[in-house]
């Protein structure tokens, strides 16, 4: 039996997070791939319900102290968005050097996500 696109889709995701796709069966699980730092999701659907995704992803993440990172395209479409919450994105930026002086708190986010986020960056260079 063929492997179907969706899953097709979580392990490509997998491999560039240098992991595995979860074997989730039966369980409530919201994120499909395993991450220390990061709960992702992967939604390759025709239509998207982008904000409903990320509430329920970031209620999961939150749950598991992780950052909610959802990963979306459309089937047979090479396009790959990822949402995550603007304070995470400013951090990462940050982090990585493209951004300086950037205060977390006008984006909304929490220092702990922020150090969080900026450390990932560190921790790989």
């Amino acid at each position: 039996m063929s492997d179907k696109p969706w899953k097709r889709f979580e392990r490509e995701i997998a491999s560039q997070f240098n992991t595995k796709r979860k074997l989730a069966k039966g369980t409530s699980t919201k994120d499909d791939i395993e991450h220390d730092v990061f709960c992702v999701d992967c939604k390759a659907q025709k239509k998207w319900s982008i904000a409903r995704w990320f509430r329920d992803l970031r209620a999961a993440a939150s749950e598991e102290n992780k950052i909610p990172l959802l990963i979306c395209r459309e089937p047979k479409k090479r396009l790959k968005l990822v949402v995550c919450e603007l304070h995470v994105f400013i951090s990462l930026c940050k982090g990585a050097g493209w951004l300086s002086d950037v205060d977390e708190e006008a984006t909304g986010g929490s220092q702990s996500d922020a150090d969080k986020a900026a450390g990932i960056i560190h921790r790989q260079r």
